[in-house]
């Protein structure tokens, strides 16, 4: 009798033992309509500020776009290249393929987008300049020095920056690989200037 009931009180500790650790699996804070809506706050909230500070700055700065004229040159580069360049040709940036412009001509009195100029080479001597030497003209690849003008839109800061299209910031200085249907070159920007401040 007494191991009956020794067993049955084990069985009862161990009952009680597992309703224990039941009970403290299933302590688990609450979840309701008033913590839905909270969350609910915070990402309406996030989302207002993400669209206060890209769209409406997007759509500010492509109120203000100007068009302008990109005086560019590129060195060494052949007059097959030059040649394959035409007035409209749409220009894009090689590395994110985004349009940089068109090639156009800023007067009237150029006939041709690319302004050829013969390309040189300093030879030194001694550790001194010694010759420029022309590379030879003529031939059918022959190597230039060229000169255009790429119409687009930019942005203008404050501080007389540029940005195309009201986000990639441009300058005179900066080197690009930029591409056409047909080509593909570096060019140097040298200007940047508003069409209507000439």
């Amino acid at each position: 009798m007494k191991n009956k009931s020794i067993s049955e009180a084990e069985a009862l500790q161990g009952k009680d033992a597992s309703k224990a650790k039941g009970e403290k699996k299933h302590k688990f804070p609450k979840f309701g309509v008033l913590d839905a809506v909270i969350i609910l706050l915070v990402i309406v909230i996030c989302a207002g500020v993400y669209f206060r500070y890209s769209f409406f700055d997007k759509l500010n700065s492509s109120k203000n776009l100007k068009e302008c004229y990109i005086t560019f040159k590129t060195d060494k580069v052949t007059t097959a290249v030059t040649r394959a360049l035409e007035i409209d040709d749409v220009v894009y940036f090689k590395s994110t393929g985004e349009t940089l412009g068109t090639l156009t001509v800023s007067s009237e009195e150029i006939a041709i987008v690319i302004q050829e100029q013969p390309a040189t080479a300093t030879v030194f001597k001694d550790g001194k300049s010694y010759a420029d030497v022309q590379y030879p003209q003529g031939m059918e690849n022959s190597l230039i020095y060229g000169i255009g003008t790429i119409k687009c839109e930019c942005a203008v800061a404050e501080n007389g920056s540029f940005l195309l299209d009201g986000s990639t910031y441009l300058a005179p200085g900066q080197t690009y690989t930029v591409c056409t249907e047909k080509v593909t070159f570096d060019i140097t920007v040298t200007a940047i200037e508003e069409i209507g401040e000439n």
